[in-house]
């Protein structure tokens, strides 16, 4: 009897410290579920009721200083597939068909799409609404390889006139909104990408078990992107465009007193909507492989030496130093003689006597060969500085040359000293070692054409942004400003002056200038003795460029030419700088009218 109730009480023992061992367990499981991974479930409950819907920012639009547009927007949301390591599931497709309220064909085509065919991007639908969108970010988690893409469409008014100024745009993954986002790729879509592309916006809703939405938690709008008004043109743009036809080169316009750059054209130039649309494998082959460089922006990343206009430099470090006179009187007889080398003068039978004014209108080399010995190597690049070459002026990319100027310092560092008297002469005319970007050409003329006064180029009208256009005095000398305009003036409107068939007749919209040619290969004693002055390779063939003003009497506008490979610049680049400047005058003269 007493074996038997031991029995019984072992049995209760071991069963009641097995539940007190369960229900222990119990509790800590659930005290474990109620406190202390409460956090865990509520997110969990969160995610499950809480839908997020990303709001995309309208990226800003370009208008030209007269307000007309020049990039529009047209918005279009679109469900990708990206080919991955791991297929969807048939669970997850049938959830996105039912968001898109897909139908069973178009069901059946994406299965097909997707695990029949070997595509590395499938569009699954187009133009989603907001709800849609909503719902898919809804389901973010679950939808890997699968993508809401902005192929929001940006095109262009005239794309092919303003396509290195204001680019293009492309596609870049955004991480917050798990999608694909636009931004700027070259020009000012790129310069100017974070003011344009604005901030991405989201509402949190609530959302119950049958995912209809109950209310709205949280609204932060989106912040669309900033228009941007140029300083340029639209209709003189287009019309240095079509000036410039099919040379190869670049030219830019400013208003003198200001800065402002009203028009500013490489070319050749791109269709940028191309960007937009595609191109053909074979359009981009040959795009792309073309050694004319329609992508390169000539006008502030060419650098090219300045030839003859560079005589304007040489001239006022002569007149500020007071060493030059305008009757000094040199003679030219082709060529000049230092130490073992000919020191050739472009016209071979030479310019007779020479004094300042005969220098500059029939643009003697050898004049200048003498000048720039007497003032040496720092007098002229200190001058050159002081009217914007060498200057990075951050206009339009980050990547905006700067050009060439030998001074001191970059003779030290690159040369080892090694500079003699010829690398001086050849400075003096626009040769050798230095370089210039037809917009720093341009900051120059309009520097004379001002009477002095040190201008920064400037391309953005409104918003502000805090551009650099402080107008400012560079220092000269009025009177010897007044010489030089006076010069520059004669070497387009005197008879004799290499420009004079390329003047502007109408007496109030009178331009002044100076043109240049600038020598891409030198040529040797036996070229010379054979008269083979112009190669029949055209990438050896002279630079041909031109710097001018107009009105002379009150200036206003400034025009930079230079054409790659363009031979004379009298010849070429002249005619083309009186055409910009007319063209600057009748549109003015038509919108006065207006």
């Amino acid at each position: 009897m007493y074996e038997k109730n031991n029995d019984i009480n072992c049995r209760v023992f071991f069963v009641g410290g097995g539940m007190f061992i369960l229900s222990s367990f119990l509790l800590s499981r659930l005290w474990k579920l109620q406190v202390s991974e409460q956090d865990k479930y509520l997110l969990l409950s969160d995610k499950n009721r809480i839908r997020i819907t990303p709001l995309f920012p309208k990226r800003g639009i370009f208008f030209d200083r007269n307000g007309n547009e020049l990039a529009l927007n047209s918005s279009n949301f679109k469900l990708t597939y990206s080919s991955g390591s791991s297929l969807p599931d048939e669970v997850i497709i049938k959830k996105i068909s039912n968001e898109l309220s897909l139908n069973n064909n178009e069901i059946k085509k994406i299965n097909k799409r997707i695990f029949n065919e070997k595509l590395k991007k499938i569009d699954i639908k187009e133009n989603l609404t907001i709800d849609e969108i909503s719902a898919l970010n809804f389901l973010s988690d679950d939808l890997e390889s699968f993508l809401i893409e902005d192929d929001s469409k940006r095109s262009y008014i005239n794309s092919k006139s303003f396509s290195h100024l204001i680019g293009y745009t492309g596609l870049k993954n955004d991480s917050n909104s798990k999608s694909l986002k636009t931004i700027g790729i070259s020009g000012l879509e790129l310069k100017f990408d974070h003011i344009l592309s604005g901030h991405l916006g989201y509402v949190k809703t609530e959302v119950n078990s049958e995912e209809k939405n109950v209310r709205i938690l949280e609204e932060n709008k989106a912040i669309n992107g900033q228009d941007l008004v140029l300083t340029i043109d639209q209709d003189l743009q287009n019309a240095v465009h079509k000036i410039m036809g099919n040379n190869i080169g670049a030219a830019t316009v400013m208003n003198v007193q200001n800065g402002e750059i009203l028009a500013m054209c490489s070319t050749p130039s791109f269709d940028s909507n191309k960007f937009i649309d595609g191109f053909s494998y074979d359009e981009w082959n040959k795009i792309s492989e073309d050694e004319r460089k329609p992508f390169l922006n000539k006008a502030i990343n060419g650098e090219y030496p300045p030839g003859s206009t560079f005589k304007i430099v040489t001239t006022l470090a002569g007149l500020e130093d007071g060493l030059l006179k305008p009757d000094d009187k040199v003679f030219c007889n082709g060529k000049t003689k230092y130490g073992q080398r000919n020191f050739h003068c472009w016209k071979d039978k030479g310019h007779k006597e020479v004094d300042l004014r005969k220098a500059i209108k029939e643009s003697c080399d050898v004049y200048f060969y003498d000048l720039a010995r007497r003032l040496g190597i720092e007098k002229i690049t200190n001058m050159a500085l002081r009217l914007g070459f060498g200057k990075n002026f951050d206009l339009i990319s980050n990547n905006e040359r700067n050009g060439l100027v030998p001074t001191k310092n970059w003779i030290e560092n690159n040369i080892n000293n090694n500079w003699n008297l010829g690398d001086t002469l050849v400075a003096g005319i626009g040769q050798g070692y230095i370089s210039a970007t037809p917009l720093q050409l341009n900051v120059m003329i309009s520097m004379i054409a001002n009477k002095g006064f040190y201008i920064e180029p400037k391309i953005i009208k409104s918003p502000n942004l805090n551009q650099k256009n402080k107008i400012r005095p560079a220092g000269f000398n009025f009177s010897n400003l007044d010489l030089l305009r006076n010069l520059l003036d004669v070497a387009v409107n005197e008879k004799g002056s290499n420009a004079y068939s390329s003047r502007i007749e109408i007496d109030s919209w009178r331009m002044a200038g100076k043109t240049g040619t600038s020598q891409v290969k030198e040529i040797t004693e036996e070229e010379r003795k054979e008269e083979i002055i112009v190669s029949k390779i055209r990438k050896e063939r002279d630079h041909a460029l031109f710097v001018g003003y107009a009105p002379t009497t009150q200036p206003k506008y400034s025009v930079s030419i230079v054409i790659e490979h363009g031979g004379s610049g009298s010849q070429k680049a002249a005619p083309l700088g009186r055409d910009i400047l007319l063209a600057c005058q009748k549109i003015k003269t038509q919108a006065s009218k207006a």
